[in-house]
């Protein structure tokens, strides 16, 4: 507000400098440009609509915005455009190959589309980047668990053929028991 508060100052004394001594044409000014700038607002406006508007239009003006892409996709996928949201991440990653959340995001698509392998691949290597992604370890474990590739002791989870870290709960990567045996780590089965 404070800077409007001044602009309005500064609009009032440039009206006094234009137009002395006569308050009704310096009104009529002040009111012009306000009627001007509330036009252009409301044209600018639309752009917040939704998501994706938003991010339309940010790519409409910034083509190679990799953040653009990897949003609208999720403003896609939200929408179940699973397909125009893959092509987005996609676009997101030819950018910035080393995005990790929009090789994350593809894979979450992919995953929707039954495409698991291809959802591991890209899981895998959101976590190549970033060791310790949580949601792209439970999206791993998922998709593990989708390919019935799971072992279970007791509550815990784990995948199949990777190697034991614990005695309690043998799980590698200990942010999946969160994902796939939620109740058993809020109880302290499994250590977190």
């Amino acid at each position: 507000m404070g800077p409007l508060t001044l602009a309005g100052a500064r609009m009032i004394q440039l009206a006094e400098f234009i137009i002395p001594g006569r308050p009704w044409p310096q009104s009529t000014l002040c009111a012009g440009l306000l009627l001007v700038l509330g036009i252009l607002s409301w044209q600018q406006a639309w752009t917040y609509e939704s998501e994706e508007t938003l991010w339309t239009d940010t790519l409409a003006k910034n083509e190679n915005c990799w953040a653009g892409h990897n949003n609208l996709g999720q403003a896609l996928l939200q929408k179940g455009q699973v397909d125009e949201a893959m092509g987005q991440y996609q676009k997101a990653l030819d950018i910035n190959p080393n995005f990790d959340l929009a090789h994350n995001n593809l894979g979450q698509a992919l995953l929707q589309k039954r495409q698991v392998d291809e959802a591991m691949a890209q899981f895998r290597k959101a976590l190549e980047i970033t060791p310790n992604y949580a949601a792209a370890q439970s999206n791993l474990g998922a998709a593990f668990l989708q390919k019935g590739q799971v072992d279970r002791r007791g509550d815990c989870a784990i995948p199949k053929g990777l190697g034991y870290q614990s005695e309690l709960c043998p799980n590698p990567l200990q942010s999946w028991q969160g994902a796939l045996s939620k109740g058993a780590a809020e109880r302290g089965d499994c250590p977190v």
